[in-house]
This record gives structure tokens, sequence and C-alpha cells, in this order.
């Protein structure tokens, strides 16, 4: 029962953040971006607080925590694109995984500021724009499908559009922002996990050490008997 009522809380704090997070990216908005982001950064800082000041046994939890989430906090936050040199973070996975997630969930986006004009009328078609930032336009699906937000346009003579993405760039912004944070969250707490599991094994190894140290048997050397010195 102890162990039960264990593991439920050890459990509850990811399944909460995981359904904050699922939630917060179908409605990629500017209060769930404020909100996943202030968790995040305060969460590593007061993890660190509680590797050192926190109970023994969940040290090395709260250590790997601060460690890894951290880190890729700090990776996300720093990293600038000065020109369209990808950077690391674009490079990662879990970028390219968050690229790929915003057109599955939004598959009508259109994300690239494009004018169709033409004197005869016609079919246009709008892709994705270039990229840029790691919270600017992506090109497409990362993972190479092909762009779900494809739209055609059909104008008549002398008409011209122009397809404002603004909007559409501010919520892929607000969705990559609480992507890598839900993402920090992740990588946290694998981290914390990991670090907790090798201090368990080294305990474990060094308890049975120290039953093997004193089950040893204890052998015992008899001295010779020492003869009896002759007079002289």
């Amino acid at each position: 029962m102890k162990k039960a009522i264990a593991w439920t809380r050890w459990l509850s704090v990811p399944v909460a953040i995981s359904v904050g997070g699922l939630v917060a990216l179908f409605q990629p908005n500017e209060v769930w971006v404020s909100v996943a982001i202030s968790v995040t950064t305060v969460a590593p800082l007061l993890s660190l607080l509680l590797a050192i000041y926190g109970d023994s046994k969940q040290r090395p939890f709260f250590g790997g925590f601060a460690i890894c989430c951290g880190s890729y906090l700090l990776l996300f936050f720093t990293e600038t694109n000065s020109d369209s040199t990808p950077t690391l973070m674009d490079c990662l996975i879990t970028t390219k995984a968050i690229k790929s997630s915003y057109f599955k969930i939004f598959p009508n986006s259109t994300l690239a500021p494009v004018t169709m004009s033409s004197p005869g009328g016609g079919q246009f078609q709008i892709h994705d724009g270039s990229s840029g930032t790691k919270v600017g336009k992506p090109d497409a699906d990362p993972f190479g499908s092909d762009p779900p937000s494809t739209t055609t346009v059909v104008l008549g003579g002398g008409q011209t559009a122009t397809p404002d993405p603004i909007d559409e760039q501010q919520s892929f912004a607000n969705f990559t922002y609480i992507g890598q944070s839900l993402w920090a969250w992740i990588l946290g707490w694998m981290g914390g996990s990991l670090a907790q599991f090798f201090t368990w094994r080294q305990a474990v190894a060094a308890r049975k050490q120290a039953e093997l140290t004193r089950c040893a048997p204890i052998k015992v050397v008899l001295a010779e008997p020492i003869a009896p010195a002759r007079p002289s």
C-alpha cells in the first residue's frame, strides 16, 4: 500500500505537466506561453535548492532534473540565428518534432506572406515560407511529408490577394515556446530518474560489498610451538 501511494505521488507531477502541456499546445495563446515559461524557469532553480538542502534520498533526482532541464532551457533561450544558417537548436530532434506537430495539429496554417496577382486570373497555391529563427517561419514538415498548409486561391482577372500571416506566425511562436518548455520538463524528469537509478545501484553494490566483507571466513593461523632453549 505504501509503495502504491509513493508511485502515485511520483507520477502525479509528470502526468499533470503532460496534460497541461497538451492543452496548451492545442490553444497556443499568450497566457499559456506565460504559464509554461514561468513554471519551466522556476523548476530547475527550485530543484537545485532541493538538491542541496532537501531529503538525502531525493537529492540525486533533483540534481539530475536541475542539470538536464536547466541546460536544455538555457540552450533554447541563448541560441540566436543571425542568418539563414541553422543553429544547434534547429537541428535537434525535439525542435523538428515541435514543427511537425504544429502542422499536424493546425493543417490549414499559412505562414508565408505571398502576394498573388494575375491580369487573367487563375489558381495559386500558398506554401510555407522560408526558414527563419527558431520561433519564426518553418519551411514545412521537417520530417519530409508534404506541406499540409498548402492553400489554393482562385483569383479573377485583375484581382490581387495578400494573405496576412502575422497571426499564424505568432501562433507558431507560442506553440514553439510551449513545446520547448514541455521538452525541458521531459528531459529533466528523465535526467533525474537516471540520476536516482545510478545512485540506487551504487548503494546496492556498496551494501553487497559490505555484506561480503562481513561474512568472509576468518582464517586462524596457529603459530608453531617454540622449542625450549637447551641449557648450554
